[in-house]
């Protein structure tokens, strides 16, 4: 697609042809997955408001579809804009309403990714306690799955929060702490696999175009 291939321009212009079509045919969930390429389009080359739009309509519309996954990925390309804003009390807002919905869909990858995003909203919110309480699920899930690159992300967060609530020792001792650890074993022995997914899975990452799993891809 053009997103992929980082020509912007030509991207948002084909997303925006494409709107009265999906329009036109009733097809739901593909104005929706469409308004949210078009909405990601828009946020890298820097047009917020109407990137926040394109999220915001894309949103209602999964939701009136009762897609709940879709509206979290939808939800968080928001939170993410309206962190860039320094709307924190927004993108709190959104990440909990995204957090809420994965949990009920048993999402628990992407229930972490959101608790370590709320985790950081609320360091730069000054609530530090809360900020490393906020990050205890998503700890407990990244080492128990064996993803010593979040866990360290983790560790950062919770640095920064000791360091800025003038606890220099605790910050040394989370920046210092173990990465890596072993994966548990399954009721049959066996080692937990690690997904293959990453937290961009089935959805618009910074440069490929996304879709919801009742929508095809949007494309050229």
């Amino acid at each position: 697609t053009w997103l992929m291939q980082g020509e912007l321009d030509r991207a948002i212009e084909t997303y925006r042809e494409a709107l009265p079509l999906a329009r036109k045919v009733g097809d739901r969930s593909q104005e929706a997955t469409t308004l949210a390429n078009l909405g990601e389009a828009l946020r890298t080359t820097g047009a917020l408001a109407d990137a926040e739009k394109a999220f915001t309509d894309s949103a209602a519309l999964f939701r009136a579809m009762n897609d709940a996954s879709s509206v979290a990925y939808v939800d968080t390309f928001l939170a993410d804009l309206l962190l860039v804003r320094n709307d924190l009390a927004g993108a709190e807002k959104k990440y909990r309403e995204a957090l809420a919905s994965r949990v009920v869909i048993e999402d628990k990858r992407q229930t972490a990714e959101t608790q370590i995003a709320l985790g950081r909203v609320r360091l730069l919110q000054g609530r530090y306690v809360e900020a490393r309480r906020q990050l205890e699920p998503a700890f407990a899930y990244f080492r128990r799955e064996a993803h010593p690159g979040r866990v360290a992300t983790c560790h950062s967060i919770e640095a920064e929060a000791f360091a800025r609530e003038g606890k220099p020792v605790d910050a040394k001792r989370a920046i210092a702490a173990p990465r890596h650890s072993r994966r548990l074993p399954t009721a049959t022995g066996r080692a937990r696999r690690r997904p293959s997914g990453s937290s961009s899975t089935a959805r618009c990452s910074r440069a490929t175009s996304w879709r919801s799993s009742a929508s095809p891809r949007c494309g050229r």
